[in-house]
């Protein structure tokens, strides 16, 4: 959907909050994006003035994963949630929360890149190249982990391998997709909706150890690389981000790992972490 359209639905949504999908995210524009960062969940609010409409407009954008935890909240709240078709949800029933005018006028006031501080040369090589390193840890991280759980699912009983499997696959490629965009500077990092995927993946993988589906080694394993790429992706960890990796960088695709039983070293039991 063009800008022109959503600036329509905007001027005349009065309190519904309207989302519209951007390929794999979704975005919340103008007093939409107001709502959603009070009632939903704040995300980094970017805006640009738009020659179409003539306008300085402000949005926000989220991964399609957050959309569920949006339609349990709006349930809760006794929101009307309706998908009126493949990009296009609106929430209604809003109660009438004032402050949206003041709220835009401090995103536009806010302090432009030119602005800022200036940094050495020196400091400025050096933030790059740990924002490097962090990003490529991550990705590789990630794409390993993919890997590995793709491998494993397809082991498990059909009565698991549809349900809980399939949720855990799909889980790691959003993950993997929305790294994989970031380091690409194609979005900006949200570590909470990344953070929280892994934490339902973590508990699927003890769910399947229970259910006698994986091995203690295969979840020990499982455990250790979660926390591997948790430790990678907490905010301070990627707070330096200023640029996303060259063409070049990015089509590196790393090496997929061995599964346990094949060159693999299990862990020792004293590492295991309950969640």
């Amino acid at each position: 959907m063009n800008t022109e359209d959503i600036i329509k639905f905007e001027n005349n949504a009065g309190n519904e909050l309207h989302l519209f999908r951007d390929r794999l995210f979704w975005q919340a524009w103008e007093r939409s994006a107001f709502l959603f960062s009070k009632i939903f969940r704040k995300y980094q609010v970017h805006h640009r003035f738009v020659q179409k409409v003539a306008q300085d407009l402000v949005w926000l954008g989220f991964p399609k994963t957050v959309l569920k935890d949006v339609q349990m909240t709006a349930k809760q709240k006794a929101f009307s949630y309706e998908v009126l078709d493949d990009s296009h949800i609106v929430i209604k029933g809003i109660p009438n929360i004032d402050g949206f005018q003041e709220w835009k006028s401090g995103i536009l006031s806010s302090p432009t890149a030119d602005k800022k501080k200036p940094v050495t040369k020196d400091a400025k090589d050096s933030s790059k190249k740990d924002v490097k390193t962090a990003e490529f840890l991550l990705y590789r991280l990630v794409f390993d982990f993919i890997i590995y759980s793709s491998k494993l699912v397809p082991k498990i009983d059909r009565d698991y391998k549809f349900t809980i499997g399939e949720r855990i696959v799909n889980e790691l490629v959003n993950v993997g997709e929305y790294i994989f965009l970031y380091i690409n500077h194609r979005t900006a990092i949200d570590s909470t909706s990344v953070i929280d995927s892994l934490y339902r993946i973590r508990f699927d993988f003890r769910l399947l150890n229970e259910l006698k589906q994986v091995s203690i080694d295969q979840w020990m394993f499982v455990n250790t690389k979660i926390e591997e790429i948790l430790k990678t992706i907490m905010p301070e960890s990627m707070s330096l981000r200023t640029h996303g990796a060259s063409k070049e960088e990015s089509s590196i695709l790393p090496s997929s790992p061995g599964l346990p039983g094949d060159g693999f070293t299990p862990l020792t039991r004293s590492n295991e972490s309950l969640f």
